[in-house]
């Protein structure tokens, strides 16, 4: 998967995930949009994870590092994928959470409906 690729997967995660609702209907039909997106999700933090070691060992490999200074000169050398890596990380971390919190929401109306 290419950087531009995880961007893309990462800009369609995060239309869902900032699409208010307001109704009941309405958090149903993006709680299942999230479900389905949580093997995007998954994969695209996985092909960034992917990635972003790839191109540490062919920093690493390129630029003949060696010595203490390593890690710095990693990061560095491979911030881009890094930061792609770390918010793939987040948005399916996200994800998770906005799932939960809208399972929440429906019980609690369910419970409403049921008083």
């Amino acid at each position: 998967m290419t950087p531009e690729q995880i961007e893309t997967n990462q800009t369609e995660i995060r239309k869902v995930m900032d699409r208010k609702t307001f109704s009941v209907h309405e958090h149903c039909e993006k709680l299942e949009q999230l479900e389905s997106m949580l093997g995007l999700a998954a994969e695209t933090c996985a092909k960034s994870f992917r990635l972003c070691s790839s191109r540490e060992r062919l920093a690493i490999e390129e630029k003949k590092l060696t010595g203490q200074s390593v890690n710095q000169m990693v990061v560095r050398y491979t911030a881009y994928e890094n930061m792609l890596y770390k918010y793939s990380d987040l948005l399916f971390k996200s994800l998770i959470e906005q799932i939960g919190a809208l399972r929440t929401l429906i019980s609690q109306h369910k419970k409403e409906i049921l008083q």
